[in-house]
């Protein structure tokens, strides 16, 4: 059976996530990042034909924004070696790597509406779950203003970031470096100009929004485990509600599975584009010699990406650390002599928190962990430390060999 449409879930009690998420799921809805799934579009009535329409022109405009910004990605690409302009390889391999971030996030994002085991599963399995536990469940003491709160300040956040990161990119295109057009080439046009910035602006809504949404998802689950956390610890629990506890416990797991099945891809992406874009802007920051616009503007794009990886790491590892926080508290129970019902419940909990690593993944390879930060931190420290040796290299063997010829 088909879900009913939003409009006919207002005036009920029921917990309906994505109308919850309204402020940053519209945003990306603008911006061609986000398309309701036909599933939860519309249901068959007198209306069913008009929304219908409406989710099928969604679909379309989703799908539209997409294919721009992966023609925008093999445009870079093409320009790396066609460009004639006199910039180093580091600039040209930032700008190509953001726009195959932006690229692969759209592309993810919308195999992840399209694909029926993905986000539509994740929201059906969150709508059942909220809506069918009863009101002693954590989950009902979930606080859909809170909810909205901050869907609508990070969807501010954003749209303030996406802002800046356009009218700071068209000032650097337009007036201070009117000959610097990498962001049009091959093209040299004012037309490609204008064109390619108006695509830039749905390509940053694909780089931050997809990200945003997994923020505010993450401070949900936070949340959750909270809640059994401390429904554990108010008081000596019973064996029902020990029971109860482990049922909400992995119906939570799930959850996480669920959308690590649409937020996976985006965490790798992010860790394969904006680590490398990490090192080569603070590298261009430190050896390019800006004017002082272009070092703002650059400064700029590094703080983003080190907030980006800084967000998605942080956000990841926290949810990984709370699905197991449980442990202690449970391995602390009293369980009373000849109660062989609860120490079952207690073992099977307990195998759940103790086993595989619960939490979201980088394309399904690593759970990102606290463990996971500290390495990715050392492999930017590494490469960075490489690229400044391969600069100061040449200088070094230049000094060897005059000074090898001033002893002859």
């Amino acid at each position: 059976m088909a879900f009913v449409d939003d409009e006919n879930r207002k005036g009920t009690n029921k917990k309906w996530l994505p109308r919850d998420l309204r402020p940053l799921l519209l945003s990306m809805q603008i911006l061609g990042v986000y398309h309701s799934p036909k599933k939860f579009t519309y249901k068959q009535n007198d209306d069913g034909s008009r929304q219908r329409k409406a989710a099928i022109l969604q679909n379309v405009w989703h799908l539209t924004c997409v294919v721009l910004i992966l023609s925008n990605f093999v445009r870079s690409l093409i320009s790396l070696w066609w460009s004639e302009l006199n910039t180093s390889l580091y600039a040209k391999c930032i700008f190509v790597a953001w726009c195959m971030q932006c690229a692969l996030n759209s592309v993810s994002f919308y195999l992840s509406i399209v694909c029926k085991s993905r986000l539509p599963a994740f929201f059906e399995f969150w709508h059942t779950y909220c809506n069918g536990c009863c009101f002693r469940s954590p989950v009902a003491l979930l606080d859909r203003n809170w909810v909205s709160k901050i869907s609508l300040y990070t969807t501010v956040i954003v749209w303030v970031l996406i802002m800046g990161n356009v009218v700071g990119t068209s000032v650097q295109m337009v007036t201070v470096a009117p000959e610097y057009r990498q962001v049009t080439e091959p093209w040299k046009s004012d037309i490609a100009l204008i064109v390619s910035l108006i695509v830039f602006v749905f390509a940053s809504g694909a780089w931050l929004f997809p990200i945003a949404f997994f923020h505010v998802l993450c401070k949900i689950l936070w949340q959750q485990f909270n809640a059994l956390e401390e429904s554990l610890a108010i008081s000596e629990p019973s064996c029902d509600k020990l029971d109860f506890i482990r049922r909400q416990h992995t119906h939570l797991c799930q959850a996480v599975q669920r959308a690590d099945a649409v937020f996976g891809p985006v965490l790798g992406i992010t860790y394969i584009t904006n680590v490398p874009l990490a090192i080569f802007l603070v590298y261009q920051l430190i050896f390019a010699g800006f004017g002082l616009f272009e070092f703002l503007l650059t400064s700029f794009w590094a703080i983003m990406t080190c907030i980006t990886i800084a967000v998605v790491s942080f956000d990841a590892a926290v949810v990984n650390e709370k699905a197991h926080a449980l442990k202690e508290a449970v391995y602390a129970l009293e369980i009373k002599d000849g109660d062989l019902r609860a120490l079952q419940i207690q073992s099977l909990l307990l195998s759940r928190l103790t086993g595989p690593p619960i939490g979201f993944t980088a394309m399904g390879f690593v759970v990102v962990t606290k463990e996971l930060i500290l390495g990715v931190l050392g492999a930017i420290m590494t490469y960075f430390t490489i690229l400044v040796q391969l600069r100061s290299s040449p200088s070094s063997e230049e000094d060897t060999m005059l000074t090898t010829t001033s002893s002859l």
